[in-house]
């Protein structure tokens, strides 16, 4: 994490004025820092507003010297001003209606590009301390991967139910066929672990042994159809972004057509 505007630690090293702006640009090694990173990173703006002299400057100056593009952003849909910034800095803007649709926008995202993502899981028990959190949650990525795909802990909530882990689009999108399937694997380890929630969707009922010894029963054929219903009902939340930034090598491969 690079903190341009300083941080509290050091607060004589905070840009607040003129001034400030000034040293940044033309005194310290943060132009220097900046400059390597959008010329080595695709740019992706988010919760930016592009009205910071500094990174404005840099974007220009990239744009002018080197004919580097602005990047890409997500961006509230009405702000003319904004409008015409992305235009001179050519940055490709994808606009939503609501910043409450970001989170899911960046979900969408993430699986056109198979990129790494973050899910959610609840689970029955709480657990004494960190350590017994971070257990539970290492055995949970062990029976998960040994379904397919690869699987790491991002954070527990100590005291609480949450796990939260990391992977691939592809694998979570795996995942949610399993569960939608009524995948014997994916079962037992929803049963084995007392997973109440599955990156959103309810499988509390899916835990029954009831479900598990009675294959195609009428309780089984609920469970497995109130999954389906959570399922449709998740993919219509929030509308497809109307236009979803292609990453790099894409952008590189339509610009050579």
């Amino acid at each position: 994490m690079l903190k341009i505007h300083g941080c509290v630690s050091t607060p004589e090293d905070i840009i607040l004025d003129r001034g400030d702006y000034r040293k940044a640009l033309f005194e310290e090694p943060l132009r220097e820092v900046l400059g390597t990173i959008f010329k080595t990173y695709q740019k992706f703006w988010i919760g930016y507003g592009h009205n910071d002299p500094t990174l404005d400057f840099l974007v220009d100056e990239n744009r002018e010297r080197l004919n580097l593009n602005g990047g890409f952003a997500i961006a509230k849909k009405g702000d003319h001003v904004l409008e015409s910034r992305f235009k001179d800095a050519d940055i490709l803007p994808s606009w939503v209606d609501d910043y409450s649709q970001i989170p899911e926008f960046l979900r969408k995202l993430a699986e056109a590009t198979d990129s790494r993502l973050i899910f959610e899981i609840i689970i029955k028990c709480e657990w004494s301390g960190e350590k017994d959190a971070e257990s539970y949650g290492n055995r949970i990525l062990e029976a998960l991967s040994r379904l397919g795909g690869d699987f790491s802990l991002f954070r527990v909530e100590t005291g609480s139910i949450r796990l939260y882990i990391e992977t691939k689009a592809s694998n979570l999108a795996d995942l949610h066929k399993r569960i939608e399937k009524s995948d014997p694997e994916i079962l037992e380890v929803i049963k084995k672990f007392n997973i109440l929630s599955f990156d959103g969707l309810s499988v509390e009922n899916l835990i029954c042994n009831r479900i598990f010894n009675m294959e195609g029963s009428s309780e089984s054929t609920q469970a497995v159809a109130s999954i389906n219903n959570q399922i449709s009902e998740t993919k219509h939340i929030f509308p497809i972004p109307h236009q979803i930034p292609p990453p790099p090598e894409i952008s590189k491969a339509v610009k050579k057509k």
